[in-house]
This record gives C-alpha cells, structure tokens and sequence, in this order.
C-alpha cells in the first residue's frame, strides 16, 4: 500500500514540475524586464539633470576679472533671478501713502547673452500661445458655420443666437477721431455686425473732440458719452481697438446681473482697472461722475513739458502726452470717492499724472486696500466691478503680450471664448477676433445680419 501511494505522489510532482519550470522562467524575465525599466529611467534622469545643469550654467556663467584658478569657471546664479533673493518692505511715497515694493539684493548683472536667449525663449511661447488660440477659435466658429449651414438645409426657423430676453435700452459708443488703421477698421467692423445680429445701436462718433480739448485722444470718451447718454438707459463704452471676438455673448448677460444700484460697471482686476470698456447708466449720478473724470485731467503742465518734442518727434509727443490719460485720472476720481462715502481717514495718493503705469496702479490699488476695499471687494457706492471669475469673464480684455503680461495678471488678459479682445496688431484682431466669422455671414447670410432697428 505504501509503495504504491508513493509512486503515485511522485507521478503527480513529475507532471507538474514542467508548470513549475515555466512559471519560474515567466519570473526570471519579469524581473530583468523591470531592471532594464529601472535602468533606462535612471539613466535619463541622469540625462536631464546633466542638460539642465548645463543650460544654468550657461546662462549664468560671467566674466570674472581676478585670473586665479579659482575664480575660473561659472559663477552662481545672480540674485536678481533667483526668488529668494527677493523680500517685500514698506515703503512711503511722496503723498505719505504706505505702499509694498519689492526689492531685489543687489547682484550681478546677467551676461550679454542671456537677453537675446530670453527674447527668444518668449517670442517662441508667445507664437505656441497664439496658434493654440487661433487654432480654438477657428474650430469654434468653424462649427458655428456648419450649424448655419445644417440649419439651412433643413429650414429651421428657431433662432440659432441667444435671443434678448427683457432687452435693454443699451447702445454700443465708440467714439473715433483720425484715420483709423486695419486693426481699428476690424474692430469697427465686428462692433457694428455684432449690433446688427442682435439689434442693438451702434455709434461711431467721429466728431472731432481733440481739436477743441487739446488733450490726448483718449478723453474723446468723456464728451462723446455726456453727447450720447440721454437717449438711452445704458451706454456700452468700446474703445476704437477693441473687437468682438464671442458673438454669442449679449450685453443683456451682463446687465441683468448687475446691481440695482449699478450706475457704472468695469472689468475688476488685481490692481486696478482698464476704462477701455465698460457700462455707464443714464442717472444724475453719471453726469457728476463725468464731470469730475473732465476736471480731474487738467492738462495744462502736459504742454509746457510736451510742446518742445514738436514737430520734430510727433511720437514721443504723443508718448508724454498719454502721462495725462484719461485712465489714471479716473483713478484719482474715484479714491477721494471712496474716501469720502466710507468716511476714510485713509490719505489719498495722487496718480495723475501718470510718470509710471505701474506706480499709479499700485497707489490706486493700495489705497483702495487700505481703505477696506481690496480686490473682489471693491464694488460698493453705485461703483461695480464684474468679477473675473464669472461667466462671461469681462467686457475688456488685453492680449496676452510683453507689454501686457507686464502690467495685467495673466487671468485678466484675454483667453478663448471672452467677449471682446484688445489689441492694436492686426493680424490678432484678424485670427482671434469674429471679424472672419461676421464677413461670412454677410456674404452667406445676409438676412441675419439685416438692420432690425
């Protein structure tokens, strides 16, 4: 008995010991596969780390004027890129306004090579930028096109826009004074199609204001509205380089949204605002507000210091007559405003006229966070300030650029699907505006944007 049930144990393990083998085989390369895996990770990490030690080098290596073999060789990283190197301090300016400055170590300057690389690194990131943008919104109004179409071939009838529900009594107000470039022409075209497609009035007003205020062209605003505001509820100020790029936007999705107590509405921003668009309601209060934005940009000292650059340099007289644009002084409105209405003893910087853009914003942010009303909580006393973060985002908006990523956070400048885009480069307002989508429509569907006032 016992001899047999031994022989029949040693059958049965001899039959498995194939499965055993091949399954141990199965193991064996399982973990030389991983090794190899693990080697190749480790072997480019290794790689990365060497291509990023030598691109800092490279930017970073200096001259050094002492020839001792010690002082050979790549320097560190000056201070003045490097974050830690900076730290905030307080600051007063000449008004007696406590502000935050940051101040950087003193370092070595960057070698004369390291400008040109950085110039090409974000001309190199501003094109990626701009081909994904173009390339969103031409597939968006590419399918915006074969909806037309489709809906044409089986006789819709229902309305392919948003329709105004409860409409306001709003005009559109872009006041022009000169000859306007292809850029400017674009953005006329779309503001005066986009008014067609939903019925509201668009005013082009070309009188010539300059002539009689001798001041920078953009104070045309001021007179043009106080021209325009009586005959209508609400005014929607666009300045000349500003275009429509969302056509299915309505103003309506703005005004309903308002306050009641709105009287005037601007894009809010993190350390200030653009007057480049924005709502302002037909009310007493609006004709005060205007008055005092006129007297507020007293231009007489512009032409004692501007006068000299003509005519020989007619752009830079151009360039110091913007110091007293009409942007800060609205600024230098609205803090005495806010200071009184809130009973502030908080002093009140000046920031008109504007030698530095950035220096204004931030007495005009500063103060207004001092006075209690920091970014998001800024909208207060018939003032309001439409939030980034709804939808739609804004009614103005930058094209994200040098000049501008300088100035603006880069969620305050101009992002696929916003309403409007501000730009005076014509190729922009030509790839990212609705100018292309609204000059099909005209040829392919000229019923649509028939004048329906």
């Amino acid at each position: 008995f016992f001899s047999g049930r031994l022989h029949t144990l040693v059958q049965q393990h001899v039959k498995c010991f194939p499965t055993v083998i091949h399954a141990v085989h199965g193991l064996m390369r399982l973990f030389v596969c991983g090794l190899r895996l693990l080697l190749v990770t480790l072997v480019l990490s290794i790689s990365g780390c060497a291509l990023l030690f030598y691109t800092k080098s490279v930017l970073c290596r200096q001259p050094v004027p002492d020839e001792s073999p010690r002082s050979q060789g790549a320097q560190p990283c000056p201070a003045a890129i490097r974050e830690d190197a900076v730290h905030v301090a307080i600051s007063s300016n000449v008004d007696g306004v406590r502000s935050v400055e940051k101040v950087r170590a003193p370092a070595a300057t960057l070698p004369a090579n390291a400008g040109p690389l950085v110039d090409k690194q974000f001309e190199l990131s501003s094109s990626m930028l701009r081909k994904y943008m173009t390339t969103y919104q031409q597939s968006y109004f590419e399918e915006q096109r074969l909806q037309l179409l489709h809906r044409r071939a089986i006789n819709s009838t229902a309305p392919f826009f948003p329709p105004r529900r409860n409409p306001a009594n709003v005009a559109i107000l872009t006041p022009h004074e000169g000859t306007a470039n292809w850029a400017t022409r674009m953005g006329h075209y779309t503001k005066e199609q986009y008014a067609r497609l939903h019925s509201y009035p668009f005013l082009l007003d070309q009188n010539s204001y300059a002539a009689n205020h001798t001041r920078h062209a953009t104070w045309n605003r001021v007179p043009s509205i106080r021209m325009y505001l009586p005959k209508y509820e609400w005014i929607f100020y666009l300045d000349s380089d500003i275009a429509i790029a969302n056509v299915s936007i309505l103003l309506e999705d703005f005004i309903h949204r308002f306050p009641n107590d709105t009287y005037i509405a601007f894009t809010d921003g993190h350390y200030g605002f653009n007057a480049g668009g924005f709502f302002i309601r037909n009310v007493p209060w609006s004709y005060w507000l205007l008055d005092q934005w006129w007297a507020a940009g007293d231009t007489r000292g512009s032409h004692s210091t501007c006068d000299s650059l003509l005519p020989k340099f007619a752009f830079q007289y151009t360039r110091c007559m913007f110091r007293w644009n009409d942007q800060v002084a609205l600024w230098d409105v609205l803090l005495p405003y806010y200071q009184q209405q809130s009973k502030s003893n908080v002093p009140i910087c000046k920031t008109f006229p504007s030698s530095d853009w950035e220096r204004s914003m931030q007495c005009y942010s500063q103060t207004m966070t001092n006075m209690g009303y920091p970014y998001k909580k800024r909208s207060a006393f018939h003032v309001f300030f439409w939030s980034l973060n709804a939808w739609p985002r804004g009614f103005t908006f930058f094209y994200q650029e040098r000049k501008t990523l300088a100035t603006w956070k880069p969620e305050e400048l101009y992002q696929p699907g916003d309403f409007v885009i501000h730009t005076h480069v014509d190729l922009i307002v030509q790839e990212l505006s609705a100018f292309q989508f609204l000059k099909w429509m005209a040829q392919t569907f000229p019923e649509m944007l028939a004048l329906k006032m």
